[in-house]
Formats: C-alpha cells, structure tokens, sequence
C-alpha cells in the first residue's frame, strides 16, 4: 500500500556463508534512508514505499565459492482504494492440531478456525479391501487418538493413529481432508519423512508400555497420490522385534541428504547404522568401551559428525560422544548431560538438560570444528525445545517451554541472553492436566514468518516470537497432543 513500509526476505545458507545482494530491475539495491538492510542483507526494509519508484521485480542474489543462486518476487504498490489491495494482502501457511476431536487448521495472521475435521469423517478417496465396518477417521463415540504427524511434499500430511494400528493421510491446500488410511504394525508412534527418497519411516511401540520390542516400517513414494502400503526394514538375526529407537537426520537449511540413520536395540551398548534406501542395517557400531547406552543423538551436517548422548546403566551418568558420519569412529567423548540438538543451519549445537534447565551451547565454524561457547540455566525443568528463525540476527535462536510454570523462553544463541514470554497460563490448578514432554509443545512456523504454537490453559495458544506477545488463543482444543505447521506457497 502507498505511504507503507515493504519488508523482502530472503534466507540463504551455504559454507561459507553466502553474500546476499539485492537488485531492482537489475540495479543494485542499496541501503540508503529509503531502503534499510538488516543481517547482511538477508531482510531489507523500503519505507513509505510508492507505486511507480518501488513495483517492480525484486531479486535476491545469494554467491559464495560454490556458485550462485538466485530468487525473483513481485512487488506491486497501490493506493488503499485499489481493488487489488485486498487481494494482495501479505499470506501466511497454516498450524495443524490433531487433537481429541479430530483436526483443526488455523491461520495465525487472521487468528481464524480455518478448517475442522470431525472424528467421524468417513469420505476417504482410497478404500483398503479388508474392512470390519465403515471407514472413519476415529472410532465412534471415542476421543481420536494420535501419536505423531510429518509434513510429506507439499500436498500431504501424515498422522499416525496408535489405537487404531495406522497411519492416515490428509491432503492439504485444498480439501484440506484425508484421502486414505495405511495399516502398520501395533501402535503406530513417531515418524520421519525422508525427502530425497521420498520415504515415511514408522516406529511401531506393539504394546501398551515401552518396555516391549518396538518394530520399523516403511511407507515407499509416500508423496504420490497412490494407494500405499507399509513394508518392513530387513531384520537383524531373523528378529524385528528388538528395536529401541530410531534416528533419522532431520531436514536443514543446507539440503545435505543423509542416506544412513541409527538404530538401539533393546540391552545392547551400541548402535546399528541403517541404509536408508534398500532400509537394511549395514553394520554395527560397538560403543561398550565407553560403559553407556546411547540414547539419543542427532546429525551436524557441516563436518559430517554425529552427537550421541550416551547413558550409563549403572550410574546414570552421561557422556556425549562425537562420532565420525563416514568411518563411524568415535573421535571424542565430553562429561555432558542432555539431548544434542543441531540448529537447522547447523551453526550451532545446543545440550539440554530437561532435569536441571540447564543448555550448553557450542557453534560450529565453516571447517566443521565444534566449540563450545557458553552454558545458561533457563529454568527448573524443560518441556520442549525449539529452534526458531532468529530477529536480531542471521540464524536461529531457541525457545523452550518450562515443565513448572507457564513460562515460554527465547534464548539468543549468539549472545545467550534469555527473555520470557508472557500471557500464556498452561497450569492447571484442577490438576487434571500438568505440564510434561508430552503436553507442552512448541511448534515454530517457517523461516518467512514469526509465529509459534503451544498449547495453554485449556486453548491453544499463538504468539509472535518477534514482539513476544500472545497473538491468538483458540479455547475448546482439549487433547492438543500433535501440532505442525504446513507453509503457504507464497511465501516458501
């Protein structure tokens, strides 16, 4: 709109980390008091913009020693009056919650209900063969029940469904309905996307506690619009039974594909690397020299390491082992408590101690050495961590839900200054609910936007990370246990 101000973002990764120009037209685009440039020229900002100095096309330029790449938005300024103002106004993607009634999509600009999928729906595209009864998305007259859900492409989402032995897939964009239901083994919990091979992988817990064999299956070309079906990873020993858990590198800004993940078996002190793509184990890795059981680990794309937190069964106490990604070898071992978490740009590494509050924080230069920089104790206990687009500087920054009290807390990974964010009440005093892993989440939307969603006191709860404050609050959302936002394609 004329007389507004006109913010361009542009997120770039690379090693080194690439130059970002912007150009107009192809002129360069210079800061100046019209246009300001912030985090080296990732944001620009044109103020009081006009129609005929500021339409155009506006090309983000990104160049390092690798190459260049760039990326081209329109821009049209008008009056207020226009016709074309509202149809241009600025768009954002969409948070999904999986809760006791169904599903629900929100927007976070316009703090509106979008969507609500009732747990009796039963207008399924794709028919299994063998069915007991009619197809619904719950069990009738039951609350629905999930365990986790993975963006897939940019048209599906999967959802898995414990109570109900699999996986449901809801296409987005337009319907915005599920389309097809996959049978998996008992109990169908977490899940992965891998996305160059175009893969869901599913861990099934088959008993109602942990302490049984958990098993693995695999959901092929899970991005098509095809009737699917899940298949089983080759076993060890003839047993599929056996497996503790899995772990299978996240996506990151920089787009490395990781073709191995890990596998712990159940009583064993090591860890089985598994190829992904044929989904067999090609080796095993014996970490019983360090006197712990892995637990947890995670995947630095530069420098090609793996961070393993490894417990021992004797005292609990816990190492962090740095392990070699290619030749598997440990190269060296840290007396740190805590999850290892990457940062989607991989520039920094944080340990988070759930029990004491306590984050260690490392960064990670362009050779891939690892330096630990700081440690800061934000709160008693932690519910959940994550890792957001940062606003005073280029990468990312952590926010994390406090397990005593309603607190949700931005850290600066750069600086180690730590703020809370106030206006959310996710206490119970009924003591009908409390605050734990499981309850407390935090869901970050994409790079392009500022929003997070956690739930609160009997609603769920959207703030804004870049003027920390409650944006919107949605009540009658009980069972919020799975949330995640799926982008707008405008803006991604």
């Amino acid at each position: 709109m004329t007389g507004s101000d006109i913010e361009l973002r542009c997120h770039t990764e690379g090693v080194p980390k690439p130059i970002i120009t912007w150009k107009q037209g192809g002129e360069v685009v210079n800061s100046s008091s019209h246009v300001t440039h912030y985090f080296g020229g990732g944001h620009i900002v044109i103020h009081n913009a006009q129609v005929e100095a500021d339409s155009g096309s506006f090309t983000c330029s990104a160049h390092n020693q690798a190459g260049t790449t760039e990326k081209t938005v329109s821009v049209s300024v008008v009056p207020p009056t226009n016709p074309a103002y509202k149809s241009s106004m600025k768009e954002t993607g969409t948070f999904m919650v999986f809760n006791d009634k169904g599903i629900q999509s929100y927007d976070p600009l316009h703090c509106l209900l979008k969507h609500q999928i009732r747990g009796d729906f039963g207008n399924f595209k794709f028919i299994p063969d063998a069915l007991d009864g009619p197809l619904t998305l719950c069990r009738s007259g039951q609350d629905c029940e999930w365990g986790s859900a993975v963006m897939v492409g940019s048209n599906y989402i999967y959802a898995s469904q414990p109570d109900q032995n699999r996986v449901v897939i809801v296409e987005t964009g337009t319907s915005w309905s599920p389309v097809q239901v996959i049978d998996t083994d008992k109990k169908p919990m977490q899940m992965w996307y891998v996305k160059h091979l175009d893969q869901v992988w599913v861990l099934c817990a088959n008993q109602e506690d942990s302490q049984g064999g958990k098993t693995i299956v695999v959901i092929r070309d899970a991005s098509q619009h095809i009737q699917h079906r899940a298949v089983h990873t080759r076993p060890v020993g003839n047993h599929f039974d056996t497996v503790q858990d899995v772990f299978i590198a996240k996506p990151n800004d920089l787009e490395h594909e990781f073709d191995f993940g890990y596998v712990t078996h159940r009583d064993q002190n090591g860890l089985f690397k598994l190829n992904l793509e044929d989904m067999s184990y090609t080796k095993s890795i014996d970490l019983s020299n360090y006197g712990c059981v892995p637990t947890y680990l995670d995947f630095v794309p530069i420098g090609g390491h793996v961070l393993i937190q490894c417990v021992s069964s004797v005292d609990h106490h816990t190492l962090q082992l740095t392990m070699d990604y290619l030749t598997d070898t440990v190269i060296s071992t840290v007396s740190l408590s805590g999850r290892p978490m990457t940062s989607p740009d991989s520039r920094h590494l944080v340990t988070v101690d759930d029990s004491t509050g306590k984050v260690t924080v490392s960064s990670v230069s362009d050779e891939g050495i690892m330096e630990t920089t700081y440690e800061v104790t934000v709160s008693a206990r932690i519910s959940d961590v994550t890792f957001v687009p940062a606003n005073s500087h280029h990468g990312y920054d952590l926010v994390l839900t406090s397990a005593d009290d309603d607190d949700v807390i931005l850290m600066n990974l750069v600086t180690g200054k730590v703020e809370k964010i106030t206006g959310t009440q996710f206490t119970d005093p009924s003591a009908l609910r409390h605050p734990s892993s499981v309850h407390r989440l935090i869901v970050p939307s994409d790079t392009m936007n500022n929003y997070l969603m956690t739930p609160s006191k009997s609603t769920l709860a959207i703030l804004d990370i870049k003027f920390k404050v409650v944006e919107c609050e949605f009540t009658d959302t009980v069972g919020s246990s799975v949330m995640l936002y799926t982008p707008s394609s405008k803006t991604s």
